[in-house]
């Protein structure tokens, strides 16, 4: 269909506790409610003349991985910060329409490092959920995997060495262990999805994407005057939608 309906748990009350033989046992309740939402689409095209396309059989394919790549490049921005109407809906829009938990300590001042890890935190108390990732800007994990301690030893390891306070070297062929990006044992997606200064926990089980259908890649000569000016239109596009089913399992920082 053209829509997702699903339900979505909002503030949930435990009952549970030791009961008696014979005893009533408790009743726990979940504030569940129903939403809808929209499938929506994510497209662009590009033109190119019939010469470069016979001329370079590899065009094609390179310019069919460049447009998906633009896809996927706003696909991942609609589903952190999404606005709705044309756009999914993402986790964190403008106006916090999905209600997901806000942590403003960071504004104040103190070490970005800091400010994350007590987000991190309160969502275990809030949420009762294990965050399992964060989101962050570039420009701010720059900031924290730069840190240094009084002697100019970097605490998340340097280029050429192995773990804060270790301070073996490692073979120059070789990588830092762990290179994932990580902070607090959690892992990091680094993307310009999120803006500077803010930054994004969450819980992978607590929402989920729906595709109807992947990726399509398509050309044409017949759009506009492209036949009479030997030009080739070629589009990509893919249909989603975006279900957050606990909203509380999402944290927004503000660090800045």
């Amino acid at each position: 269909t053209n829509s997702l309906r699903y339900v979505v748990e909002g503030t949930g009350v435990y009952g549970a506790a030791r009961v008696a033989v014979g005893g009533s046992k408790p009743q726990s309740t979940l504030g569940l409610t129903t939403t809808d939402e929209p499938v929506k689409k994510i497209a662009t095209t590009l033109k190119l003349s019939d010469e470069m396309l016979e001329d370079a059989s590899q065009v094609r394919s390179y310019i069919d991985g460049r447009l998906a790549l633009f896809v996927n490049i706003e696909e991942e921005r609609q589903l952190v910060v999404g606005a709705g109407t044309d756009e999914i809906v993402g986790i964190k829009p403008s106006g916090n329409t999905r209600s997901i938990n806000i942590y403003a300590g960071g504004t104040a001042a103190g070490d970005k490092s800091v400010q994350l890890f007590k987000a991190l935190n309160g969502q275990r108390g809030s949420a009762l959920l294990e965050p399992d990732f964060v989101v962050m800007n570039p420009s701010d994990y720059q900031d924290l995997r730069l840190l240094t301690d009084t002697a100019g030893q970097y605490f998340a390891g340097g280029p050429f060495q192995g773990p804060y306070g270790n301070g073996s070297n490692l073979p120059a062929s070789g990588q830092v262990n762990q290179a994932t990006d990580y902070i607090w044992q959690k892992p990091v997606v680094v993307t310009t999805a999120v803006g500077a200064g803010t930054a994004l926990i969450g819980t992978r089980s607590a929402a989920q994407v729906w595709r109807k259908g992947g990726l399509t890649v398509e050309a044409t000569n017949a759009n506009e005057d492209d036949f009479l000016k030997n030009l080739v239109t070629i589009r990509a596009e893919k249909r989603l939608a975006l279900a957050v089913y606990r909203p509380t399992a999402f944290t927004e920082v503000r660090l800045a």
